[in-house]
């Protein structure tokens, strides 16, 4: 994402986002939601857009 911060400085700032950790089949409904929902956090804040793109990513959190 690109921040503009006033005084006519208009660069991009980068925003260093950890990355969820891997999700490892555990069945236990809060954990896939706390996964899901550390994936679409992290997706958004890395600007991660396209289905394509998204289910890529995703599965490379995947063990």
């Amino acid at each position: 994402r690109q921040v503009s911060v006033g005084g006519g400085n208009d660069r991009p700032v980068r925003v260093d986002v950890q990355r969820p950790a891997k999700y490892n089949g555990n069945r236990d409904s809060r954990v896939i939601n706390n996964f899901l929902f550390q994936l679409k956090y992290y997706l958004d804040l890395r600007g991660i857009v396209g289905d394509d793109l998204q289910v890529k990513t995703a599965a490379m959190l995947l063990e």
